[in-house]
C-alpha cells in the first residue's frame, strides 16, 4: 500500500492511492476501465500523503468513505494535498488530469523545471 514511510508527527506517513491498487468496488468500476485504471493509478494526480493508519484503512473503498477515513482521525486532515481531494464530490479521471496538470505546473515552478 505505502511506498514511503517514516515517522511523522508521530506517525507513519504513507503514499495514498485515492483510485486504488485494485479495483474491488463497484464506485471504481462503474468509473474506470481497466485501460483508464492503468493510465491513472501511479499518477501525481491520484496520489497524497497521509499520516498514521489511515491509508491501510482507506484501501480499496469508494471515494465518498475514503474522504470520511481521511478527515476522521481529530476531524482534520493534516496535509494540503489530502485537503483539497476532500473537497472534491466524486472522483474521476477528469480530476485526476486537473490535480495532475496543475501539480505539475506547481512542481515546475518550484523546482524551476524548463
Amino acid at each position: 500500500m505505502s511506498v514511503l514511510s517514516r515517522q511523522a508527527h508521530g506517525g507513519r506517513l504513507t503514499i495514498e492511492h485515492v483510485l486504488p491498487q485494485s479495483l474491488k468496488d463497484n464506485y471504481w468500476t462503474d468509473r474506470f476501465s481497466a485501460e483508464e485504471h492503468q493510465k491513472w493509478l501511479h499518477k501525481l494526480g491520484n496520489i497524497t500523503l497521509l499520516c498514521g493508519k489511515k491509508n491501510s484503512k482507506a484501501q480499496y473503498y469508494d471515494f465518498p468513505k475514503k474522504k470520511a477515513i481521511y478527515l476522521k482521525r481529530n476531524e482534520k486532515v493534516s496535509f494540503d494535498l489530502t485537503k483539497e481531494i476532500c473537497g472534491e464530490a466524486d472522483w474521476k479521471s477528469t480530476e485526476i488530469e486537473k490535480r495532475q496538470k496543475r501539480l505539475v505546473e506547481v512542481a515546475e515552478k518550484l523546482w524551476k523545471i524548463e
